[in-house]
């Protein structure tokens, strides 16, 4: 009865997150559709050079914490111990003001680097300094929404998310419309804002800030609506006590950091490689391809990262528990994704000419090839968050690194022997690649098994997605 019960909560979450993945993906097409009219190319261009700038910065200084605290948030939460979970929520915020700073400083004193690079000048220098506001504001926004997700507000999350997409819409088109491409930096910047303000609305409403006595006094702070103003929802820590309570926190970060680096440099190789191979119009036809399957996978796969992984960290030292959590998470991924992944095979041509243009059809192939990878992505993303959820960061950055390397090395041989086609092959080879060394590592370090409900469903879902690719790529004919 209680498998039942997990089953549909994970089905619930997962049409959730991914709903809310689905409205964000719509939004940035409107927002996209109103830039490309308003501002056309160039103002498009601009905006993609700001946002680049502020996803680096945010990278570089984020220190993993909005993904490495949900890990202990949710073990706090579990065991029901409200005392210590206020006083981690509070060593994660000191951690946030830091990382911001950090984030703020590299910004305004990289501005005059980035405007030389990217715009060959000085000019651009006062903008990027203004725009690295955007930076602390993401980084913030980030780690209330890690703080929801570590005691399972799923209810708040969606709020906050539908009023990111929302206000985000309703603020920014008229800054397009009325400003011009002036409104490009600002608008970068409100975005960031109205993110902030939509996270620690629902997370301060939750767990409020400390605020001294006096400040409250003086400046009446306990009227905003997000200030509970209760002593017991609130703790005051030393700077030193924030730091070293943080330190495991931010290993397990800067871990997921670099594995997400790791794969960023990955894919930044393989597209010099095709443009060295073949020309910019290969790597753009790749680019395009890649972000079809990213993006589907991510409306469904989001709700992993979302609400699996905090269940998971809570139940990480019970071994029975945690089997039962990921074959269950698994399971019910592979009956979600599976009918998508058919009408995704059977709709890309229409898809590409809808979403593109007839000149990107010749991706057809490597796509339909690629989407069988999305069978053992299913499988695979909740089984690797076991090394996560147990904190073993070494054992994270090592399969990650190996999948990269086979990756690359895959895919540069896909592409040499059946041209873009064969890039899809390399993708769904490499997936099986990670399938294996993940299953087997966890297996043999943590005891885990795939049940075999899993496993059967895997291997009749894979021979029926096999059977419409030879039928829609025309090697088999009924």
């Amino acid at each position: 009865m209680k498998t039942d019960s997990d089953k549909k909560h994970i089905a619930k979450s997962i049409s959730l997150f991914g709903g809310l993945q689905g409205l964000s993906i719509l939004s940035g097409l409107v927002r996209n559709k109103v830039v490309a009219i308003l501002l056309g190319p160039a103002g498009m261009g601009l905006i993609s050079l700001y946002n680049n700038i502020v996803t680096l910065l945010n990278n570089v200084s984020n220190l993993g914490i909005s993904f490495s605290a949900v890990k202990h948030i949710s073990e706090l939460y579990e065991e029901d111990n409200r005392e210590a979970l206020l006083r981690y929520i509070t060593v994660v915020r000191g951690w946030t003001i830091i990382s911001s700073l950090f984030g703020l400083a590299c910004g305004v004193s990289l501005s005059p680097l980035f405007s030389y690079l990217l715009f060959n000048d000085l000019y651009h220098s006062i903008h990027i300094s203004l725009l690295s506001l955007a930076v602390p504001f993401g980084i913030v926004s980030a780690v209330e929404m890690g703080i929801l997700k570590g005691v399972r507000k799923i209810r708040e999350m969606a709020y906050a998310s539908v009023a990111m997409v929302v206000v985000s819409l309703i603020v920014v088109l008229p800054m397009y419309y009325f400003l011009g491409m002036k409104g490009v930096m600002p608008s970068i910047v409100a975005m960031g804002f109205i993110t902030m303000a939509a996270a620690t609305h629902f997370s301060f409403q939750e767990f409020p800030v400390f605020v001294p006595q006096k400040i409250r006094e003086t400046t009446g702070i306990e009227r905003f609506p997000w200030y509970m103003g209760k002593a017991e929802n609130t703790v005051k820590i030393e700077v030193r006590g924030v730091i070293d309570e943080g330190k495991p926190m931010i290993k397990l970060g800067i871990a997921f950091v670099v594995g997400m680096c790791a794969t960023s440099l990955t894919e930044v190789c393989l597209r010099t490689a095709l443009l060295k191979i073949a020309d910019i119009d290969t790597v753009g036809l790749y680019n395009a391809g890649y972000l079809i399957v990213v993006n589907y996978a991510g409306m469904v796969f989001s709700a992993i990262e979302s609400d699996y992984f905090p269940r998971l960290s809570a139940v990480n030292k019970d071994a029975d528990r945690f089997n039962k959590v990921v074959n269950n998470q698994a399971f019910v991924s592979l009956l979600i994704i599976s009918p998508g992944i058919i009408a995704f095979m059977f709709l890309m041509p229409w898809c590409l000419q809808l979403l593109f243009s007839e000149r990107f059809l010749v991706i057809t192939g490597m796509l339909q090839l690629a989407a069988l990878n999305l069978y053992l992505r299913s499988v695979t993303l909740p089984v690797a968050y076991l090394n996560l959820a147990k904190g073993e960061s070494r054992a994270y950055l090592i399969l990650e690194i190996s999948y990269d390397i086979f990756f690359l090395a895959s895919m540069l041989v896909g592409y040499s022997l059946m041209g873009l086609t064969g890039t899809g092959l390399a993708i769904t080879v490499s997936a099986i690649f990670d399938f294996i060394i993940v299953v087997a590592w966890c297996s043999l370090k943590y005891g885990f098994r795939l049940e075999k409900k899993v496993i059967i469903t895997l291997i009749i879902n894979i021979l029926i997605g096999l059977s419409v690719y030879l039928f829609v790529s025309g090697l088999v004919r009924i």
